[in-house]
């Protein structure tokens, strides 16, 4: 079992977005998560995010086999995960769409996104991160 984690993903691309603007680009994750990527069989896959300034996160997640979606918000250093109100775990259902609303930032600065694959190997068809700046 192997647990890859990409540092920082620095993948919104294109026209810088004014300053604060109520929304973020919505991006595709790259890394250990991007599109193509086979993860084997019990291996966890990651990539910490800045959602510096997000109030609201969705994540939605294509793979081709079951597994688990784990998002857990990380400390100022960006590499220690928070010990307590993590968002969420949510089961991926094989080739479906897969959708996991983190309706309220406390302030964090970094999410780690990882998926934890299940009995057989799995590929990545997509992770999107969408961000609004209010929460609910």
């Amino acid at each position: 079992m192997a647990v890859n984690i990409n540092d920082l993903d620095k993948s919104p691309s294109g026209a810088r977005a004014p300053d604060n603007p109520p929304y973020r680009p919505p991006f595709r994750l790259k890394g250990f998560l991007a599109p193509g990527v086979v993860i084997p069989a019990n291996d966890t896959n990651g990539v910490v995010v800045n959602i510096l300034g997000s109030g609201r996160i969705r994540l939605v997640v294509l793979v081709s086999a079951a597994g688990t979606l784990t998002a857990k918000f990380r400390l100022a250093d960006h590499l220690t995960n928070q010990a307590l109100n993590q968002p969420a775990t949510v089961a991926l259902v094989a080739a479906t769409e897969n959708i996991l609303d983190i309706v309220n930032n406390q302030g964090y600065g970094y999410l780690e996104v990882t998926i934890v694959n299940g009995a057989g190997a799995s590929t990545v068809s997509y992770v999107d991160v969408f961000m609004t700046k209010e929460g609910n």
